[in-house]
C-alpha cells in the first residue's frame, strides 16, 4: 500500500527544511534508513541535510491517516546512483 513520506531536517536558523521522499530502504544490520529525495525539487532540504543534523521522517497512509514518525541524526549524505533511484519506482 502506498504511503506519503515527508522528511524534515533541522536548520541552523532554528527552522526546518521540508520535502517529500521518493523512496527509502529499510535497515539491514546497522539500523540506518536510507532516504531518497529530489535535490532539484527540494533544494533547501538538500542544502540543510548533512551529517549530524537532526532529521524526522514522517510516514502517512492517506486512506487511514495512520501516521508514524521516526527521529534521529543524519549519518551520511550522497548523490543516489541508478540502483538507488530505482527505489522511487517501487
Amino acid at each position: 500500500q502506498p504511503v506519503m513520506m515527508v522528511i524534515a531536517v533541522g536548520e541552523t536558523s532554528g527552522g526546518a527544511a521540508l520535502g517529500r521522499c521518493l523512496g527509502l530502504r529499510l535497515p539491514v544490520g546497522d539500523g540506518a534508513i536510507e532516504i531518497v529525495f529530489s535535490a532539484w525539487q527540494w533544494p533547501d532540504l538538500a542544502r540543510s541535510a548533512g551529517p549530524g543534523r537532526a532529521v524526522a521522517l514522517t510516514l502517512v497512509h492517506p486512506s487511514t491517516d495512520r501516521t508514524y514518525q521516526l527521529k534521529g541524526r543524519i549519518e551520511a549524505v550522497w548523490e543516489a546512483d541508478a540502483q538507488e533511484m530505482a527505489l522511487a519506482d517501487d
